[in-house]
């Protein structure tokens, strides 16, 4: 079985875990693609892909009074197993065009979660690594497995 399947959060056959993979690829591709890089390959459909559709998106396009910020987008997961409860991801896009990067948690998180944050960030990083993994060794499996005769 593919370690991404099992990594899928709310699928129970692996079929439906396989074609709910396809759909999140499909919808990463068509809704975070930037310039020509297809969006499953940009940060936010990385972790489209790995986690799911957030429970919660909140963006930041404009920023009041001309500020030095850039536009920010955050994605909270109620829960994602194995990694934790109020599991939030922050992306921002330095360059204005959409290209938005997935932001480690910093100092400005509050103390008393930075360490709880910073180890749910690594634990999604390698979630991540995992299911693109699994993904390049299924298109592996499928060019070289032929049809039987």
């Amino acid at each position: 079985m593919l370690l991404a399947v099992v990594l899928l959060r709310d699928c129970h056959t692996q079929s439906v875990q396989l074609e709910e993979l396809q759909r999140r690829v499909r919808y990463a591709d068509e809704h975070f693609a930037t310039g020509g890089t297809p969006g499953s390959q940009t940060d936010r459909g990385h972790v489209y892909v790995a986690l799911g559709p957030p429970d919660q998106v909140m963006e930041i396009k404009e920023i009041p009074n001309g500020g030095d910020d850039f536009p920010l987008e955050q994605w909270t997961y109620r829960m994602v197993p194995g990694i934790g409860v109020g599991v939030r991801m922050e992306f921002i896009d330095p360059t204005f065009n959409s290209g938005y990067k997935l932001v480690p948690p910093g100092e400005d998180v509050d103390g008393s979660r930075a360490s709880e944050v910073v180890q749910q960030f690594h634990l999604i990083q390698d979630r991540i690594r995992q299911v693109l993994g699994s993904i390049e060794n299924q298109g592996t499996q499928r060019k070289t497995s032929r049809p039987p005769e």
